[in-house]
């Protein structure tokens, strides 16, 4: 198998069976790591908090009580960490071709995690720290921007406007929030369950960080469905978390716009070029435009397709 990693795998003695993933941030092998069925992680240096995101996620992997897979070696010169390998199927997956799922095991596992405790903070000051994130991938859009695409311009106001909506509604949030531990990316595509629906472990936590739960459960029921309901439900019934409407609101406001300036920032990534991801996306937009006046049947799948 050709990789431009083979001299890394070469040193650290990981035998590749197959590229799983080539991304803009990270590049995934399958092999075989002291004879155990492993996964390779290799993080690219080139990309703006790549470091960042390495750190947070040997510090989950290494954090106790969490449901991660086990680590099994990292290093440096890339970035780099092995994994142990668990057989499985994705959440979205089951939920896709009808099967069986243990809901209740999926919300102990986000229970599990969100009950590591750190301290406390204003929402303002929390919703600041995504300042530089925000900055980032509004700039990387401007510099893309078609002067004259009346369309593009429409966007790039609402999202300007969503930038200045959860600024004033975090600060109108007079109590401070809980900060626990998060995972940062969950969704169902992260979520590896059993043959038997039961959920085994959480991948992906290089977004992970002590912020607040409702980040975590916000993204995953954002769709507002049944299916998101019935995971709400049992998540505030675990009583780790105490409902508030309120911030459950602000950080679904949060993913949307997240979603919109990752997409439009790297939509020339190969994991954002295809029509499934392309039409999510624009459905984020769509209530974005809405929220804040703005006509959303506008050709949006225009602005978000490669």
């Amino acid at each position: 198998m050709d990789s431009k990693h083979h001299e890394l795998m070469k040193r650290i003695g990981f035998n590749p069976q197959d590229i799983m993933d080539e991304g803009a941030f990270n590049y995934l092998y399958l092999g075989d790591y002291k004879g155990r069925k492993s996964i390779l992680k290799v993080w690219n240096t080139g990309i703006t908090y790549a470091r960042q995101r390495f750190e947070a996620d040997l510090h989950a992997y290494n954090g106790k009580n969490l449901p991660t897979s086990e680590l099994l070696n990292y290093g440096e010169s890339p970035p780099w960490l092995i994994y142990k390998y668990v057989e499985g199927t994705s959440l979205k997956k089951m939920i896709a071709q009808g099967a069986t799922v243990d809901f209740d095991s999926v919300i102990e596992k986000i229970v599990r995690t969100h009950s590591v405790r750190s301290s406390s903070m204003s929402l303002e000051e929390y919703f600041r720290q995504f300042s530089p994130f925000v900055d980032d991938r509004f700039r990387k859009i401007e510099q893309l921007r078609p002067d004259e695409d009346e369309t593009f311009h429409m966007i790039h106001r609402a999202l300007l406007l969503h930038r200045t909506y959860l600024e004033e509604r975090a600060r109108e949030y007079a109590t401070d929030i809980e900060i626990r531990q998060v995972h940062g990316d969950f969704n169902d595509s992260n979520v590896i369950m059993d043959k038997k629906g039961v959920c085994r472990v959480f991948i992906d936590w290089e977004f992970s960080h002590l912020g607040s739960p409702f980040l975590d459960i916000s993204q995953m029921t954002n769709k507002g469905d049944r299916l998101s309901q019935v995971i709400l439900d049992k998540y505030f019934s675990a009583g780790n978390v105490r409902h508030d409407q309120y911030l459950y609101d602000f950080f679904v406001n949060y993913f949307l716009f997240k979603i919109a300036l990752n997409h439009l920032a790297y939509k020339d990534m190969a994991a954002n070029r295809n029509p499934l991801r392309e039409r999510i996306v624009s459905s984020k937009i769509r209530r974005i435009l809405q929220l804040h006046g703005f006509n959303p049947n506008i050709d949006v799948e225009r602005i978000v397709a490669f």
